[in-house]
């Protein structure tokens, strides 16, 4: 059985990016078996090698459903009607095999393109930007707080603000509570602030009109400034 949600995507011009979802593909679909030794059509045989590692069947369909929403995100963010996925690698890997930043490389040159994945049980979310660094996640449910904060919205937020990098290296863990939330009530921007962004806090936005995704947040890099 397969998901109903359908694959979509939308502009955030705030951000100077576009968001994109997919479906996280159902236990049993033809074609997920984490055991298949045949590589999907639409990804590029450098990502394959990264899901290859992947032994967990969900967690196998949730990669292979991030990194096609990043594809439809840039698709439509480098506005190529005859964009091709499979001549596309999202890598988020090094030679080493340590995790990084998603880049995207084609024919073997890496691309000056901004992109961030997430997915929850049943969606996958990309954003792709080719002017801000830019975050994103999906929160299912509530999580186990930090100083008592269970609050979907709030960790969503703190994760997406983490992801843009601003702070980032790729040996420093990502710490929750070190990230400061504000929001105006009811509403769906905010901003994130870092003790290390020197007062610079990254807006964020959340849409809660994402059809299997309880809470999704984006956030972005406004003027590239980066923390000491």
């Amino acid at each position: 059985m397969t998901s109903a949600i359908t694959p979509a995507t939308r502009a955030l011009p705030e951000a100077a990016a576009w968001l994109a979802t997919v479906a996280v593909a159902a236990d049993g679909t033809p074609g997920w078996h984490a055991a298949s030794a045949h590589r999907p059509a639409d990804i590029h045989p450098a990502e394959w090698l990264e899901a290859e590692v992947l032994t967990d069947p969900a967690r196998r369909r949730q990669w292979l459903a991030g990194r096609r929403a990043a594809k439809l995100a840039l698709a439509r963010l480098l506005g190529d009607e005859d964009f091709e996925p499979a001549l596309h690698a999202i890598r988020s890997r090094d030679r080493f095999g340590h995790p990084t930043r998603p880049t995207v490389w084609r024919a073997g040159r890496r691309l000056d393109v901004h992109v961030s994945l997430a997915h929850g049980d049943r969606l996958a979310a990309a954003i792709a930007s080719l002017v801000h660094r830019v975050g994103v996640d999906v929160v299912d449910a509530a999580v186990p707080g930090h100083d008592g904060d269970r609050e979907p919205w709030v960790f969503s937020a703190r994760e997406a603000a983490y992801k843009v990098g601003a702070i980032a290296t790729r040996d420093e863990p990502f710490r929750p509570d070190e990230w400061r939330v504000e929001r105006a009530a009811a509403q769906p921007h905010g901003t994130v602030s870092h003790h290390r962004l020197r007062g610079h806090a990254l807006p964020v936005r959340w849409l809660g009109d994402v059809p299997g995704a309880p809470v999704l947040a984006v956030s972005w890099n406004r003027d590239e400034r980066s923390a000491a």
